[in-house]
């Protein structure tokens, strides 16, 4: 969890109301450790797709990425991307079947930067796609990985039944990087 590189990765559908034909998908991106996040846009839900949309993503990333945690959807956890992560050195481990706090780190993500900011109505054209790609790689990633600080759980303790929570001071997840002596 203190190691740079370990990303949780997932795929964010903007389907509306139905989930016929294509439409366009969020693939997010998130370092555990420093909460460096990165998006990107992408149509449909295709493996060659997604995988695409990764390597551009992890390109992007100040770090080199070690490992990788994906959720079980098949567009993220398949054969293609098995084989990409084994040639970059890349860990690729697995969530467990109906565990979605195996992923907590990127869900709480999806919905502070991907829903909060694109919401949840339909978006299946060529110009939305490339609207949502731009305001991902262009604003929303310097702005919450450069100003946009964030807290981190330090400790958490149950004393008489009431749990009380301990974080660290608020920084920017650039901040974080900076700190750090694997950077």
């Amino acid at each position: 969890r203190d190691k740079i590189g370990v990303l949780q990765v997932d795929m964010v559908e903007h389907c509306g109301l139905s989930a016929n034909g294509q439409y366009v998908n969020s693939l997010s991106i998130v370092d555990i450790s420093s909460g460096w996040w990165t998006g990107a846009a992408v149509m449909g839900k295709g493996q060659e797709t997604a995988l695409k949309a990764i390597d551009e993503s992890l390109s992007r990333l100040p770090f080199n990425p070690f490992e990788m945690h994906p959720d079980n959807g098949t567009n993220i956890l398949n054969h293609i991307i098995y084989e990409y992560a084994f040639v970059r050195s890349i860990v690729l481990s697995r969530s467990r079947a109906y565990k979605k706090n195996d992923n907590c780190f990127i869900e709480e993500k999806n919905r502070t930067r991907i829903r909060h900011n694109i919401g949840y109505l339909r978006h299946d054209t060529e110009s939305e796609l490339k609207i949502i790609d731009s305001l991902y790689k262009d604003l929303l990633e310097p702005y919450v990985n450069f100003f946009l600080p964030v807290i981190k759980l330090v400790k958490k303790e149950r004393i008489n039944g009431k749990i009380y929570k301990t974080y660290d001071k608020p920084k920017t997840p650039y901040a974080r990087l900076m700190e750090s002596n694997q950077v």
